[in-house]
């Protein structure tokens, strides 16, 4: 069984077993609405497909992993996801960026938005 301790949960011979740090669903159509949430303090709209997740208790560090899903733009487009490339603003102890884009690049709004942070 495992046992929590301060920031951090440790296996029975004591390595680190890593969580979900942060979790997030949220509705991006319009002004983001935010459904559920776990560590999350707000998101920063940036205009159409651009945003800032907000984390409600920063990170140790910016080394943890981002996995991200949404819903696709309609009219048979795919939703893609980009958190850095091209982005001034990168992965901080604060939060991360968060780009919804079609296949061909255009910026988009979703009505669905779901990701989850590991470290």
């Amino acid at each position: 069984m495992s046992e929590v301790v301060a920031n951090k949960w440790s296996n029975p011979d004591g390595t680190e077993n890593y969580k979900c740090r942060a979790w997030v669903n949220f509705d991006a159509s319009g002004t983001p609405f935010i459904r559920g949430n776990g560590n999350i303090s707000s998101i920063t709209d940036e205009g159409t497909g651009r945003f800032v997740v907000n984390f409600d208790t920063a990170l140790p560090d910016a080394n943890y992993s981002v996995s991200i899903i949404a819903q696709g733009g309609g009219n048979g487009v795919t939703t893609m996801i980009n958190t850095q490339s091209n982005d001034p603003s990168p992965l901080t102890v604060n939060g991360f960026p968060l780009r919804l884009v079609t296949t061909s690049g255009t910026l988009l709004d979703s009505s669905t938005v779901c990701a989850n942070v590991f470290r």
